[in-house]
């Protein structure tokens, strides 16, 4: 595996710890190949996003690679998929936010004594598919 780094990442073992979020954003008409709920740790749950960037994105360590984002410790997610659409599944943006209902399922779960990490995404597909999550860190790999 070819690891993705730059200053605004920190390199670990196997992984890419992503540490400027606004990067996200250049994931803009990537193609999906695939969004998976990641239960195999009994300790925490994770969702894995495996793309291809445009080759036109704007990010060089990026541009036309094929990459996973893995969103650890995600306490909270709403998903609204679409399988209308023909053809392939391209990312229209990927933004450091999260609706008003988001935070307020958010703000429940706090009252009711679950710690909610800080860490927003909202994660909109050109479908309509929706994705909004709650989670601790962002790990970006390249993959072969």
């Amino acid at each position: 595996m070819q690891h993705i780094s730059d200053a605004s990442m920190e390199r670990t073992k196997e992984f890419v710890v992503l540490k400027d979020y606004a990067l996200l954003e250049y994931l803009h008409d990537a193609t999906c190949l695939d969004v998976a709920w990641d239960v195999t740790n009994p300790h925490e749950r994770l969702i894995n996003v495996s793309v291809i960037v445009h080759p036109d994105a704007g990010y060089p360590l990026w541009d036309g690679k094929k990459i996973r984002i893995t969103l650890s410790n995600v306490v909270i997610a709403n998903i609204k998929c679409l399988g209308h659409q023909f053809g392939a599944e391209t990312l229209d943006c990927w933004r450091v936010i999260s609706s008003d209902t988001f935070e307020q399922a958010c703000v429940a779960m706090k009252t009711s004594g679950i710690d909610v990490p800080t860490l927003r995404f909202q994660v909109s597909f050109h479908s309509g598919s929706l994705i909004e999550l709650a989670c601790s860190t962002v790990l970006v790999v390249e993959m072969t």
